[in-house]
């Protein structure tokens, strides 16, 4: 069992869930919304412990679990889209999913990309804010492979192996999958991490591609000099110089005054980013197939305003460490920001009024952004219309997320 002290160390702490609000109210919640709960839920239990209540973000587990894409229209940053369902748990009451999709960045001309995730599976990334962070931030770079482009993983820790190599950028599942089901436990040997990471990535080379090698680590590597053979220094020089680059990046790291990995990425040609939060993940990662990928839509927030002649009161599911979002505070959530392709997903539950004005939108959705590098705000408007599913005709997708919440 996980003590109350253990909790409170671990920063699952003082979670209150949302209640329900008159209609009159407006509610307002952030455009990037993270998926680390997920992961963080598997490794309490694969520790055999209990979950802290307090571990289990349901907006987050929602969008972990979001895989469905809605293209939006030629002109249109976002699209989005409604249903309105029966409510499983209280048939006095109804559900309303509004799920918003960002466009994709047209990235058809850049050359094919070949990339080795060389990720630490070591005991001491056995932390929230490390490889729970890699699991939850691989996501937007899936969302944008293209078939041209190929990945592979290797994982350095209590063994030294691939998990995948060369595998089509269309097999998202799969890829998604193999590194949830990453372990940390054991040594950090980076040095034999590393050769093998640039064997495979010799082995899946694309001539005039993007090759690189992006190792992903808490910096405590062992990478002292072989008693034969060359450095590590001497190693990446010469994989830059036969095509291959490498990038760094740096989880849990207090400073990066101690750490090789900045010169590291600078020997190899590539990148080097401080990792804390998903968000920094995510952009590293889509930064190695486009950089353009980290952002299409700045400073994003999510808004619903009810009809007041079809709903009493609300509740938005989830987001119960935030009670400040029940408010309506779009001004106040700057600095949200979606990459290519992303699409998040929220749920309200409904308590509805008898329907005495054939009124037929049940609620209103503003979508507010900037686009990249501009300071000008944008509004998209979404009418959700009021027309209740039975659940057991709802299609999967949605029904997983009720099933979920």
């Amino acid at each position: 069992m996980v003590s109350a002290k253990a909790a409170e160390t671990s920063g699952f702490i003082g979670r209150v869930e949302n209640p329900f609000v008159p209609q009159a109210a407006t509610v307002s919640f952030t455009g990037d919304i993270g998926r680390e709960s997920y992961s963080t839920i598997r490794r309490f239990l694969d520790m055999g412990s209990a979950v802290p209540a307090d571990a289990v973000k349901i907006e987050e587990l929602l969008n972990y679990f979001n895989f469905s894409y809605e293209e939006p229209g030629a002109k249109d940053i976002f699209n989005c889209s409604s249903q309105v369902l029966a409510c499983p748990w209280n048939a006095a009451h109804r559900l309303m999913a509004v799920r918003v999709s960002a466009r994709k960045m047209d990235i058809g001309n850049r050359p094919p990309c070949n990339l080795v995730l060389l990720i630490d599976a070591s005991g001491s990334m056995d932390m929230p804010n490390k490889l729970p962070l890699i699991k939850s931030g691989i996501r937007l770079l899936v969302d944008n492979l293209r078939d041209i482009d190929t990945i592979s993983v290797v994982e350095f820790g209590r063994q030294v192996q691939v998990l995948f190599s060369g595998m089509p950028g269309s097999e998202r599942m799969r890829i998604l999958r193999a590194v949830e089901g990453l372990r940390a436990d054991g040594p950090s040997p980076g040095f034999p991490g590393i050769k093998l990471a640039y064997a495979v990535a010799r082995q899946q080379f694309i001539r005039g591609g993007n090759n690189r090698v992006i190792l992903l680590t808490d910096g405590d590597l062992r990478v002292e000099k072989p008693a034969v053979g060359q450095d590590l220094t001497d190693l990446i020089e010469q994989e830059r110089q036969a095509g291959i680059q490498l990038t760094c990046g740096g989880l849990g790291m207090k400073s990066v005054k101690d750490s090789k990995l900045p010169s590291l990425a600078e020997i190899g040609r590539g990148n080097f980013a401080y990792l804390d939060d998903e968000r920094t993940v995510e952009q590293l990662l889509a930064g190695e197939l486009d950089p353009r990928l980290a952002s299409v839509a700045d400073n994003v927030s999510v808004s619903a305003e009810f009809s007041p002649a079809l709903v009493s009161a609300y509740r938005l599911i989830g987001y119960d460490n935030k009670r400040q979002l029940l408010e309506d505070t779009a001004a106040g959530l700057a600095g949200a920001r979606v990459g290519s392709g992303s699409s998040i997903l929220a749920l309200f539950e409904i308590a509805p009024k008898a329907d005495t004005t054939r009124a037929d939108t049940l609620a209103r959705i503003r979508v507010n952004y900037c686009l990249p590098g501009q300071a000008a705000m944008r509004t998209m408007r979404f009418g959700c219309l009021n027309e209740v599913i039975p659940f057991d005709r709802v299609e999967l997708d949605w029904r997983r997320a009720i099933c979920l919440a």
